[in-house]
């Protein structure tokens, strides 16, 4: 499970409980693993800075 969001720190329960439509959750095939389109597709609906999409896929 990928739990991505651009609301910065580390403390991801406190971002899902003031605002949890900040946060993208994708499910990863563990065999199969994430595709790069994939991954930027779920940093541009988390907006990630559009500088760091590329980064984070």
């Amino acid at each position: 499970l990928l739990m991505l969001s651009a609301e910065g720190g580390v403390e991801i329960e406190a971002v899902a409980a003031s605002n949890p439509d900040a946060i993208v959750l994708l499910h990863i095939d563990p065999v199969d693993g994430i595709s790069r389109e994939a991954a930027h597709d779920a940093a541009v609906r988390a907006n990630i800075d559009a500088e760091a999409v590329d980064g984070v896929a």
